[in-house]
């Protein structure tokens, strides 16, 4: 398979009503093909079997429709590197890549195996993403821990890392609040006691008290006591 064939597919398998529903919720999604995550996950498939799969994916970073970023970052999440150095290069080279939500969560979804295998370093990395300028680096760090440092075991450092961020981009906020929401489920007692303290500011707070609530693990009493921790204006 060579570049051109992937372009092919993504043509063949695009569809006008699910580009169109995926321009709603994702902004700045830039051009798009249309083509569904489980046909991506097929044609990735066929890619990695590939020998030259390293110029694929050099192709494909040239490129600026939002499916090829999105198999970019599917065939970096399957790649067998040679050293940590090495992925840890292929995976900063693609965030560079990442201008919208889609495309972040996307990617740290696919890199289930990578982190599994590696957890310490990419628990350590996550200490520089969240320090960056760049929002997309950022709310990366961000949804890497909601998806494989959620344990009660890291809650404290989650919080000492959010207490520390300041960005206000949209996404990133969106971020620490989804965040917050599911580290409730692995310490309640102390997210609770961060909700009622923090600094960060009120729309922060607020929205993930909105997620707390909207969880089914979440008890109809709990659900009530955490209501009563909404900030308003000039309250804290």
């Amino acid at each position: 398979m060579i570049y051109t064939n992937i372009l092919d597919l993504l043509n063949k398998n695009s569809d006008e009503s699910y580009k169109a529903f995926n321009k709603k919720i994702i902004p700045d999604m830039g051009e798009a093909f249309g083509v569904r995550t489980p046909i991506l996950r097929n044609i990735c498939q066929g890619i990695l079997k590939n020998k030259n799969l390293n110029e694929i994916i050099t192709e494909l970073h040239k490129g600026k429709m939002f499916e090829e970023k999105l198999l970019e970052g599917m065939l970096i999440g399957s790649m067998k590197f040679q050293d940590s150095n090495e992925m840890v290069i292929a995976i900063d080279n693609y965030i560079t890549r990442i201008d919208n939500w889609a495309l972040c969560d996307s990617f740290v979804s696919s890199l289930k195996k990578l982190v599994i295998k590696n957890k310490e370093l990419f628990y350590y990395k996550i200490n520089d993403y969240v320090k960056s300028v760049n929002p997309w680096e950022i709310r990366f760090g961000l949804i890497l821990l909601n998806g494989y440092f959620k344990d009660k075991d890291y809650v404290t450092h989650i919080l000492d890392i959010i207490s520390t961020i300041d960005n206000n981009h949209y996404y990133v906020k969106m971020g620490e609040a989804w965040l917050l929401s599911t580290i409730y489920l692995s310490d309640s007692e102390r997210v609770i006691e961060f909700l009622q303290s923090t600094t960060i500011d009120n729309w922060c707070v607020n929205k993930a008290i909105q997620k707390i609530i909207e969880s089914k693990r979440v008890s109809k009493e709990e659900k009530e006591f955490i209501r009563t921790l909404k900030r308003y204006k000039g309250n804290k």
